[in-house]
């Protein structure tokens, strides 16, 4: 792949969608190159109060994983509220079924929704309901009596 040549707003924007890569996985822009590390890390985020031990989303997403071992979901942090139409998220490559939630620059919960795994192009895009910077993919059933003004906190 190759780097876009885009202005310096459309890059940024380009640069956080590839971040999301492959999660469960979102697809960058054609022509477009993504960061090469897996999982970072692992962190400490709370939903409403309640901690949640989560990997950090590298390039590849939940994409060859079977499973997120100890850790309660995947963090994906955009680095800045962006629109719904920036990222999708798909899941080819990603052999287990997932619930997703997005979360606005300030925390609050957006909607949840379930993806399903996809074995052949073309897969369902799942898209945010409204602008967004985070978003955790979760075993099916995570965020089950999530209240709708649930927030999520990310320490720095």
């Amino acid at each position: 792949m190759t780097r876009a040549a885009a202005g310096t707003g459309a890059t940024w924007l380009l640069t956080v969608g590839l971040l999301l890569l492959g999660c469960g996985g979102s697809r960058p822009a054609p022509g477009t190159t993504a960061p090469t590390d897996r999982i970072a890390a692992a962190r400490d985020v709370a939903i409403d109060g309640v901690t949640w031990r989560v990997l950090v989303a590298g390039d590849e997403g939940m994409r060859g994983r079977t499973d997120l071992g100890d850790a309660a979901g995947m963090l994906f942090d955009l680095g800045g509220e962006v629109q719904p139409s920036a990222v999708a998220f798909v899941m080819d490559g990603v052999s287990i079924p997932l619930d997703i939630a997005w979360f606005a620059a300030d925390g609050q919960l957006l909607g949840i929704a379930r993806m399903t795994p996809c074995a052949a192009e073309p897969c369902p895009r799942y898209v945010a309901p409204a602008p967004f910077r985070w978003t955790i993919e979760a075993p099916v059933g995570a965020f089950a009596g999530t209240a709708p003004d649930a927030r999520l906190v990310v320490d720095k």
